[in-house]
């Protein structure tokens, strides 16, 4: 007989929780977007924060955010548009939260 991959465990009738997110973007509705999109994100700590729109290239988009916000849930909408207030073109593009030396990335999809 060979290994097992897996481990069955016994079924204990409790479903583990899931994690808790302290600092993160907590996604973006709706994905894929069209005008609009509403990106969330979670803080653990008062900080200064940049919220960032970036292209597949890594060039900068947008700049959501730029400020210090408390601790806690909030939220930033991006409506398809770079800094010049020009539409961008459809295709993917990454949301960059950074704050305290922290940061997380999403992908967000442009379709018109």
């Amino acid at each position: 007989m060979s290994d097992a991959f897996f481990r069955i465990r016994p079924q204990t009738g409790v479903e583990p929780s899931p994690a808790v997110v302290a600092f993160g973007i907590l996604g973006n509705r709706p994905n894929p977007f069209n005008p609009m999109t509403q990106i969330d994100y979670i803080l653990e700590n008062s900080s200064a924060i940049y919220l960032r729109i970036y292209d597949i290239s890594g060039k900068v988009v947008k700049t959501l955010v730029h400020q210090t916000l408390s601790a806690g849930k909030h939220a930033a909408a991006w409506n398809g548009e770079d800094e010049s207030g020009k539409p961008v073109v459809s295709g993917v593009y990454v949301c960059r939260l950074e704050a305290a030396g922290k940061s997380d990335v999403r992908k967000i999809v442009l379709l018109k």
